[in-house]
């Protein structure tokens, strides 16, 4: 998509914003993700269960067999475990936070105060808020500017909406799950769950995923930028020639001479969530295949982790297209 395109409010956005949700579009880009997922799968897999110490161990003494099925078995769960563990004690930040007496009843009469604790308290927005990137300096300022009984609303409406998802789903609902509309979704992008530069699509999804991994997908702007790869970075049905996963900034200052191509941050997170189902069941089936049993309770984790693995190994591509020198890519947008 074209920034120009989205702020102008023009046909060709909205027939891109329309064609997302078609049945035929999303079967479409279905196709090409199946065709890629097997070679980011094969090398994600590979990647995971190597020890790197064992691999050491065994070429020492001069062979025996590398990485066999028990190893690798016992690698990948070592793998998974820690990693677990480390997901864990982050969202128990998230849960302590949007929990307590003071979220569900104080806040509202102290917004302020929930302003300043969502800000310390809350990894995703402590890290933007404390990042040194010139990239952040604008959401610095939206969150500082931001009003705070707005701010607090709009959090309260997420949790609330998580929290009773939570309550009325279960596996089956997901297993039958055959539409990104089947989700039942579609009232997380009203602007009752959503503040302006301050809330979006990345920090939503961040709340959602780190206190329900098993029902809401997160890792938003890796995910985005993943979904761009998986599809080969294809033009789909899109009459801007642009691909439906990218951003293009088209709208420069005079005199600036950057063009950064961004994630799409206005992709919909109900269809956004479809697609990382569909990557979740074949990446379950995978493990299976070799005798490894996916967490259901973890369901998105294990896709967050996968996406990072495919960002990861396109990290200099993502840099080109954001025109930045820096490593760290922030995946929260």
């Amino acid at each position: 998509m074209k920034l120009s395109d989205v702020k102008n409010d023009t046909e060709i956005a909205e027939q891109e914003f329309e064609t997302f949700r078609t049945e035929e579009h999303i079967t479409a880009v279905l196709h090409k993700i199946e065709k890629a997922l097997m070679f980011y799968t094969d090398n994600y897999i590979k990647n995971i269960s190597e020890n790197e110490n064992l691999n050491k161990l065994e070429n020492k003494f001069g062979g025996g067999k590398k990485n066999n099925t028990a190893d690798r078995e016992k690698n990948i769960y070592e793998y998974f475990n820690t990693r677990f563990d480390e997901f864990s004690n982050e969202a128990e930040k998230y849960r302590k936070f949007f929990t307590s007496p003071s979220f569900k009843e104080e806040s509202e009469f102290d917004t302020g105060g929930f302003k300043a604790r969502l800000r310390k308290e809350i990894p995703v927005i402590n890290g933007a808020m404390n990042s040194k990137a010139k990239v952040m300096q604008e959401y610095k300022a939206a969150f500082n500017r931001s009003n705070a009984d707005d701010l607090y609303t709009v959090c309260y409406n997420i949790i609330e909406f998580a929290e009773d998802y939570a309550l009325a789903t279960n596996e089956e609902d997901y297993k039958n799950v055959k539409s990104w509309e089947d989700f039942k979704m579609n009232d997380l992008e009203d602007d009752n769950h959503r503040l302006e530069s301050v809330i979006g699509n990345g920090i939503r999804a961040t709340f959602l995923n780190t206190i329900f991994p098993q029902w809401f997908s997160g890792n938003y702007k890796h995910g985005i930028f993943a979904l761009f790869f998986l599809t080969d970075k294809d033009v789909i049905d899109m009459q801007s020639q642009t691909s439906e996963f990218t951003m293009l900034k088209d709208l420069i200052e005079p005199g600036d001479r950057t063009i950064i191509t961004e994630h799409n941050f206005f992709y919909p997170y109900p269809v956004y969530n479809f697609y990382m189902l569909q990557i979740y069941k074949y990446l379950e089936k995978k493990f299976k295949d070799i005798n490894i049993e996916l967490k259901k309770e973890f369901r998105f984790w294990y896709v967050n982790d996968f996406i990072n693995f495919i960002c990861e190994y396109h990290s200099e591509d993502i840099r080109t297209l954001l025109a930045r020198d820096d490593k760290e890519i922030n995946p929260h947008g």
